[in-house]
């Protein structure tokens, strides 16, 4: 598990960037992860993301998705899944737990949201702060157990909590329990995926362009000496 995070804050995660704004939690001796980690038996994305940067995978998902090859078309679409996942993943959160030990405090950060994690008897829980929850003082902890919005809270000594507004507590497809607890990608980081793979995209027409003028020239050139040649024979 990394220290490092993906996104738009200028926090870059998972894949090894080390990032000015990360030395405000080494003063602070906080621990910051994060939970997007590739299962190793899915060995197919593990090849394909490698030890590339996100900026990098964004091109590289970009460059396959343009080509004629169905294999690598359907590559360029396991990148992309992946790119606009949740931004953790259940191998994630089982490293973060072995990592951890009862009672430790630490950062999680995830799409583009820093949450505070702890774990108590072999579980991990993360810290409620939405201002929904605010009426509800025995709300103090939720678990994290999956990536499936499928959880319980707990109060400050991790006993199962009495909630009043049973109606935030349902743990369905509903858009908004899903924004209160903070597991919806955020606006800023949708603009942003956007901007990287619209940058990625001109970035691969723009060498696309280069190559056919490259190309053209070339024939170009072949042509005129052809041209040259009968010239002379005449």
């Amino acid at each position: 598990v990394s220290t490092q995070s993906t996104g738009s804050s200028g926090i870059n995660a998972e894949y090894g960037e080390y990032t000015p704004e990360l030395s405000l939690f080494d003063l602070a001796q906080v621990r910051l992860l994060h939970g997007w980690v590739i299962d190793p038996q899915d060995t197919v994305l593990a090849g394909l993301v490698s030890d590339l940067s996100y900026n990098q995978l964004v091109e590289k998902a970009m460059t396959l998705s343009s080509s004629t090859d169905t294999k690598e078309v359907s590559e360029s679409l396991i990148l992309k899944d992946h790119l606009e996942s949740s931004q953790l993943t259940v191998h994630g959160i089982c490293e973060i737990n072995s990592l951890l030990r009862s009672g430790d405090i630490v950062v999680l950060f995830r799409n583009n949201h820093f949450n505070t994690v702890t774990k108590n008897n072999d579980r991990l829980y993360v810290l409620v702060t939405d201002i929904g929850w605010a009426e509800e003082r025995f709300v103090v902890w939720e678990t994290l157990e999956n990536t499936c919005n499928s959880s319980f809270f707990v109060d400050g000594v991790f006993e199962s909590a009495a909630v009043k507004n049973t109606t935030q507590t349902t743990t369905t497809n509903d858009e908004e329990y899903a924004l209160s607890l903070g597991l919806q990608i955020s606006e800023e980081e949708q603009q942003e995926q956007q901007r990287l793979w619209d940058e990625a995209k001109t970035s691969q027409l723009r060498r696309n362009s280069k190559a056919d003028d490259k190309s053209s020239r070339s024939n170009h050139q072949k042509d005129k000496k052809k041209n040259d040649s009968l010239c002379s024979l005449m």
